[in-house]
């Protein structure tokens, strides 16, 4: 990549290089349509049809979509015809101005998302893959709906403005993105792997079916209530939270994202090596092992062991707690007492450490993959920023 002397322009897109053109995609597409609007009956074998859960950033998901019977099918693609070199766009629902590019060779139909399919001398459709992206939450700003879902027509998507350089320099962008796509891509098909191997360590360890080298006493069935001091924590309001001069300790909730934290406060309630579990609400029953200073609301429960291993005893009651949830209220729990009578089979305290040594290196190299991939997007973001506004050029 090289910075040159460009000169720019105003455009109805932003800022551009002054030798891009501004055009509508009803002026650089050959068709702009969609599949059917009807729900036909899927069957086990047949030509399969998306809908717009198969369509998501940068992939489209062939292998989890439908399939139809052929005559149905082909009345479908007649009308739509999709193929390698379009781009699709869902119109409808969650995921609204998400757009794939169709690398494929082979026939498939379309439900409710739409198609795109660009004049080949004019443009390129990896571009406009690339481009719809970048543009996606403008795009989404705009969109004014009264229906219970965000909606695109195809009008409104055939409305839509693309900055388009040459043709040469439209798959000059679209190369290098597409190539840090690739890279992200192997990344997260890398992480769901190792996701994967770790669980099934963990089925195995966790349970005693596999020992450790080393270690061949029995493991024993013990009462949670039996080695642990069980808590609670206390009411702790977000008026508490938002008016304390310094964050310091972190607020442990009943929520799970961002590793359970609700806030911080600049006092603490528990110091030490714990284990806290959800006691209400949809995540009721999902445990972390804690250690450190820190504060629990009263919708989180607190286990401090006598003389097991805290990291390992976590792991194994967070594979136990969801068969004891109580789930016969609106609102499901697993309150102090009925976790007091959970019963847990563990081997010794070395072989307890030994196995949760294991799964944490398993989880460090997962955590090095996940922020090398949170890098990489980082980096494509910045090239999309660069690259579609024609601040730097590539031919």
């Amino acid at each position: 990549m090289g910075l040159t002397d460009i000169q720019y322009k105003d455009s109805e897109v932003g800022r551009i290089p002054l030798d891009w053109e501004v055009m509508r995609l009803y002026d650089c597409c050959k068709k702009i349509t969609d599949g059917t609007h009807d729900t036909p009956k899927p069957v086990d074998i047949g030509v399969p049809y998306l809908t717009a859960i198969h369509v998501k950033q940068n992939v489209i998901d062939y292998k989890n979509c439908y399939f139809l019977p052929k005559e149905v099918h082909d009345i479908i693609y007649k009308r739509c015809n999709p193929e390698h070199g379009d781009v699709l766009m869902v119109n409808i629902g969650a995921g609204v101005a998400t757009t794939a590019f169709i690398d494929v060779d082979y026939e498939f139909s379309l439900k409710n998302v739409a198609l795109l399919k660009p004049k080949i001398n004019t443009l390129s459709g990896a571009y406009l893959h690339h481009y719809q992206s970048y543009a996606k939450q403008r795009i989404v700003s705009t969109i004014t709906s009264g229906g219970a879902q965000p909606f695109l027509s195809l009008k409104q998507i055939g409305e839509l403005q693309i900055a388009l350089p040459t043709k040469s320099e439209q798959t000059a962008i679209a190369t290098a993105l597409s190539d840090v796509d690739a890279m992200i891509d192997n990344l997260e098909k890398l992480i769901a792997k190792k996701h994967n191997i770790k669980q099934g360590v963990m089925q195995e360890l966790l349970t005693g079916r596999k020992r450790l080298k080393g270690f061949s006493k029995d493991w024993k069935l013990k009462q949670v209530g039996k080695i642990a001091e069980v808590g609670r924590g206390r009411v702790i309001s977000h008026r508490e939270i938002n008016r304390v001069l310094e964050s310091k300790y972190p607020v442990y909730s009943s929520q799970t994202s961002n590793n359970g934290i609700m806030g911080y406060l600049d006092t603490y309630d528990f110091d030490g090596e714990y284990i806290t579990w959800t006691t209400d609400g949809v995540n009721a029953g999902k445990v972390f092992h804690r250690k450190g200073k820190f504060n629990c609301t009263n919708v989180c429960g607190t286990i401090k062991l006598k003389s097991d291993y805290a990291p390992f005893v976590a792991l194994v009651l967070d594979k136990t707690t969801p068969n004891h949830v109580s789930r016969n209220l609106a609102n499901p729990k697993l309150m102090n007492d009925p976790m007091k009578r959970i019963e847990v089979f563990l081997p010794e305290f070395e072989e307890q450490k030994a196995i949760a040594d294991i799964l944490e290196s398993m989880d460090n190299d997962i955590q090095k993959l996940e922020q090398k991939l949170t890098k990489h997007k980082m980096i494509k973001q910045g090239m999309m920023q660069v690259l579609l506004t024609g601040k730097i050029r590539l031919v």
